[in-house]
């Protein structure tokens, strides 16, 4: 048995221009989401998502979807909301989001929505999806706040129930090696590290930082980035989304195990040149993450 989760920011509808993506790219975004479930995505999170695109994308895949339920997420939490859906298998439980968030000031940060997910098998998993905003919109100090938060609502967690299973996905608007994600989230690319102190998250998107690519195309574990940026003046590509996950699912005492060879951006070459023709609104890569159930440790 496995479990394939997918994220992606679609960009269809950013908080200032909501509704922006036309027809064409409305069914280019529903032929992105078709070809992950092809792929065997059992849950797909997206952000920057309305009603309206999330009505498109059902019409163009009627009969794909008929396996699931399509969760409108965009919650109001304050004077503001959440720009996120959940598409995930009828066979999949999802519990009602609850708003990880805080105000600073005048100023509420969304951290995450906490979900649980309770699988065909009895275990659950607590699902944290997120979007935090650019650094052009939140400087560093802030940024750190919004770490603090999530990273409190997870050890909530974990004191509850130290044996939880925790995965993290989303658009982060920050590198694996950025200071929030590695002295306020705690999460490591250390996977041997992880195993031994269970309050760190693994974090496998470090090796998706690089373009260096091995020979054979089964081996081809590394990607440049998620995220495009045409301008870069030193990079165009950026590992923005990110997926982390607990201890018990990398040691497999949850009795499910992270497949690192599956977790990855999520291999579409028509996604790819959407991404690269900048003819569209399109900046994101999906990503992709598999967890496998009764795979003893390594």
């Amino acid at each position: 048995m496995q479990l394939t989760l997918a994220w992606w920011n679609t960009a269809l509808s950013p908080t200032k221009r909501k509704n922006r993506g036309t027809p064409e790219e409305i069914g280019a975004a529903a032929a992105v989401i078709g070809r992950l479930i092809q792929a065997g995505a059992d849950l797909v999170a997206l952000c920057e998502v309305t009603d309206q695109d999330l009505a498109g994308i059902e019409r163009h895949l009627t009969a794909t979807l008929d396996d699931f339920v399509i969760r409108r997420t965009q919650d109001k939490v304050g004077s503001s909301h959440f720009d996120t859906a959940v598409l995930h298998r009828k066979c999949l439980s999802l519990g009602k989001g609850q708003s990880v968030a805080r105000h600073q000031g005048a100023r509420l940060l969304k951290a995450a929505q906490k979900f649980l997910l309770s699988l065909p098998d009895g275990s659950e998993i607590v699902l944290y999806v997120s979007h935090w905003p650019s650094r052009a919109t939140l400087e560093t100090p802030s940024r750190t706040i919004l770490g603090d938060i999530l990273r409190g609502s997870i050890e909530d967690e974990m004191k509850e129930r130290p044996a939880c299973s925790v995965v993290l996905l989303g658009d982060f608007n920050d590198e694996p090696f950025d200071p929030v994600m590695e002295q306020r989230l705690l999460s490591s690319r250390d996977k041997q590290l992880v195993k031994k102190k269970d309050y760190l998250l693994y974090n496998p998107f470090w090796r998706h930082m690089t373009t260096y690519r091995h020979g054979a195309r089964e081996h081809q574990f590394c990607d440049r980035g998620t995220y495009f940026h045409a301008n870069g003046p030193v990079t165009k590509w950026r590992t923005f989304d990110q997926m982390m996950f607990s201890a018990s699912l990398v040691s497999g005492k949850a009795g499910w195990q992270l497949d690192e060879t599956a977790t990855r951006v999520f291999d579409d070459p028509e996604m790819g040149n959407l991404v690269l023709t900048r003819k569209n609104v399109f900046d994101h890569l999906p990503i992709v993450g598999r967890l496998i159930s009764s795979i003893s440790d390594e």
